[in-house]
């Protein structure tokens, strides 16, 4: 599992239900977009040890649990404008990630997630990424809870909202 959770931060902690049972993953996204950290996972099939003396190959198959969102242009938006900051608003910011069946459940704790002083122009070609690199939501996947929206500002402080309740965010996706 990665990042390591050695029990320091309340936000991401393995939890082993029962002893000797695979743990889950007890995650909250952090609402400072900066400081999202991604979480992810690696597993092999069982492996046979051979004392040969030989290296051994551990193949290890790697998972992204999160969803991560960017944000492009637009083909339908006509107007040149300047993007201030981009909200999500009451979307669920904890979960519980199992190792086992790579599943999401009890995910709770709606929150508002905002990536402000974005200054980003509208104007381009259309599917380009314009906010990227440390700038991608990190979030918990999951069914969007009826109510939660999407809010664009721009610099002269008109907006858009999108109704997004009832959409999926599936693990491992961007």
């Amino acid at each position: 599992v990665y990042p390591y959770m050695n029990g320091t931060n309340a936000q991401q902690k393995l939890v082993y239900p029962t002893t000797g049972s695979l743990p889950y993953v007890e995650f909250e996204a952090s609402t400072n977009i900066a400081y999202q950290t991604d979480l992810m996972t690696a597993e092999t099939a069982p492996i046979s040890y051979t004392p040969s003396g030989a290296p051994h190959v551990v193949p290890l198959k790697f998972y992204h649990a999160l969803t991560a969102i960017r944000f492009g242009i637009g083909s339908n938006l006509s107007w040149n404008k300047t993007i201030k900051s981009i909200e999500f608003q009451g979307i669920y910011k904890a979960g519980h990630f199992d190792l086992a069946t790579k599943t999401w459940s009890n995910q709770s704790g709606t929150q508002t997630f905002k990536l402000d002083n974005i200054y980003k122009s509208t104007t381009g070609t259309p599917n380009t990424v314009i906010v990227k690199d440390g700038n991608t939501f990190l979030m918990v996947p999951q069914t969007l809870p009826l109510g939660a929206k999407i809010v664009i500002t721009f610099t002269d402080n008109s907006h858009i909202t999108a109704n997004i309740g009832g959409k999926t965010w599936a693990p491992g996706t961007t």
